[in-house]
């Protein structure tokens, strides 16, 4: 599952697609909200949630992508909402540096990077 956040330009989404093809992904749809400001809940208004959540259930995705920088509570309340994993794009960017790191300076090069992209989304821990 694609979002393509407030950006409705058709290189861009399709630039996203690949990249989630890249990371091992199928997209089978994509998904185009325009807002003048993000929510600051779930980055989408709450009819676009409701919209989202119906597009994830009748085509049972397992994961979203927003082509949009999501803070860590707007991630972890569109999971909550919508009960998949969600991504942006500096996170699937990061998951596709990892499956393909050769060496093991890469490798931890990348582990760091995806720890620190991590690190902001913890809570309570």
């Amino acid at each position: 599952m694609v979002y393509g956040g407030s950006d409705t330009d058709e290189k861009a989404i399709s630039e996203l697609h690949e990249l989630a093809k890249s990371a091992g992904a199928q997209p089978v749809a994509a998904l185009i909200s325009k807002r003048d400001q993000a929510d600051p809940r779930f980055f989408i208004g709450r009819g676009k949630v409701e919209e989202l959540a119906h597009l994830v259930s009748a085509d049972e995705a397992e994961l979203v992508i927003f082509n949009n920088p999501l803070s860590p509570s707007q991630e972890r309340n569109l999971e909550s909402e919508l009960k998949v994993r969600v991504l942006d794009r500096t996170g699937l960017i990061l998951d596709i540096f990892a499956q393909r790191a050769q060496s093991y300076e890469g490798k931890l090069q990348v582990e760091l990077a995806q720890l620190r992209h991590l690190s902001t989304r913890l809570v309570g821990g």
